[in-house]
């Protein structure tokens, strides 16, 4: 038996099986921590013709067998070698954003990224409702994932109480269980992003995705980088016969506006006033009281976002 290759041999492999099977198509990443309609836009890209478009298969694979999660250029190494005869290949929600940039550096001109958002109180009851009704919890600071989050090594295992007091959110203020005022930070803080999303790509709102062709089809022309034709009558396609796929909310689960008042509070001190700013650039009413908060406590994650 041979003994076991090295990255570096793994990686000169992959690059030899994309001049084996042809030209490597050129890679996209659609940047997103999910709830903003990435199922159904993963769905409409991959049906384009020379689209061919994952959704967090990484992710998937790393949960059901247990193996390392791929992120950056060796995740769009496997999607290449996978759609070596399509024009354009990559992914919605896989990659983190430490991914997309390792990715930058290594693809250059032909790697594109956009980034997806929506309404962020819409975004945040979405998100609340996932995790009702899967248990997936937010990621932790502790993976690899660059995103924003209370959660790290150190402050898992603090009692509840403690760390609602390090955040100013003392647990005693509030009617509700501190347990479910601290997982509801958790979800809050992810709001944040927006900061760090806008210094990867352009950024868009999942709302004119699926309601207009013509934003729909400027997505595609962003990633597709001239290789593709027939966009726009995809675009028209996609938007007329629309389905909405993976909703989150159903009748079981609190609507925003009937959420406790602590809830604003816990906003105002998780999410930096420069993200309620980007929401409202975006065109989005942002609810009284939380744009223009002075700056939050420092969180875990917060370093990556201004980078």
């Amino acid at each position: 038996m041979g003994s076991l290759r090295t990255p570096a041999d793994v990686v000169a492999a992959q690059d030899a099986s994309l001049r084996h099977v042809g030209a490597a198509p050129r890679l996209f990443a659609v940047v997103s921590w999910g709830c903003a309609a990435t199922s159904w836009l993963a769905k409409t890209l991959d049906a384009h013709p020379g689209v061919c478009c994952s959704h967090l298969a990484n992710y998937y694979a790393h949960r059901l067998t247990g193996v390392p999660r791929l992120d950056g250029a060796d995740y769009l190494r496997v999607l290449a070698v996978e759609a070596s005869y399509y024009e354009l290949a990559g992914d919605v929600h896989g990659l983190t954003p430490a991914g997309v940039r390792q990715a930058q550096t290594v693809f250059g001109d032909a790697f594109r990224i956009a980034c997806v958002t929506r309404h962020p109180i819409e975004r945040l009851a979405s998100h609340l409702a996932h995790t009702t009704r899967t248990r997936d919890l937010p990621p932790a600071a502790a993976e690899p994932q660059g995103w924003p989050s209370l959660i790290t090594t150190e402050t898992s295992e603090q009692p509840v109480e403690a760390r609602l007091e390090a955040l100013g959110l003392p647990g005693g203020a509030y009617d509700d269980d501190p347990s479910s005022v601290l997982a509801f930070a958790q979800h809050a803080v992810m709001l944040g992003s927006i900061v760090q999303e806008q210094t990867l790509g352009p950024v868009f709102r999942s709302e004119d995705l699926t309601q207009s062709p013509d934003a729909l089809a400027h997505l595609l022309h962003t990633l597709g980088q001239g290789a593709l034709t027939g966009i726009e009558d995809w675009a028209d396609r996609s938007i007329r016969g629309a389905e909405r796929v993976n909703r989150h909310r159903s009748g079981d689960v609190q609507t925003p506006h009937l959420w406790p008042e602590w809830t604003t509070h816990v906003l105002s001190a998780v999410v930096p006033p420069g993200a309620w700013q980007a929401y409202q650039a975006m065109g989005y009413d942002i609810p009284a009281g939380l744009a223009g908060q002075a700056d939050p406590l420092e969180l875990p994650g917060a370093s990556s976002a201004a980078a």
